[in-house]
């Protein structure tokens, strides 16, 4: 043990995983910085697009703001979050498919009708 000189007594392990605990923080507030980065460089991309579409086809920002509380309320909740999406099942192997496949890991049929999103 050992005096520190805060005046309190403390040991080695404390000091190490009072580092350590340092340096998961500053991780994580890197890695935050960084998600909000991304997701400033997204919503500007969204706003460009949406800006594009609008002006080419003459639709409003009323026309975008139904369509987001539509897809919204897809589950029933009005709750500014996408209804998450049900497994779809392989069309040939009856088996569930992976979100992200694009073909099914048992058969490898093409999966049909994919969100998109995969989410």
């Amino acid at each position: 043990m050992f005096t520190s000189h805060y005046g309190g007594v403390g040991s080695l392990e404390s000091m190490r995983a009072a580092s350590e605990a340092g340096t998961k923080a500053s991780r994580a507030t890197n890695e935050t910085m960084q998600i909000r980065r991304e997701l400033n460089r997204l919503l500007m991309i969204n706003e460009a697009l949406w800006e594009i579409i609008r002006d080419r086809e003459g639709l409003k920002d009323d026309d975008l703001i139904r369509k987001i509380d539509e897809i919204d309320l897809r589950d029933g909740v009005l709750n500014g979050r996408r209804a998450k999406q049900t497994p779809q099942d392989c069309s040939n192997c009856g088996r569930t498919l992976p979100k992200r496949q694009p073909v099914c890991i048992y058969c490898g049929t093409d999966a049909e009708n994919r969100d998109p999103f995969g989410t």
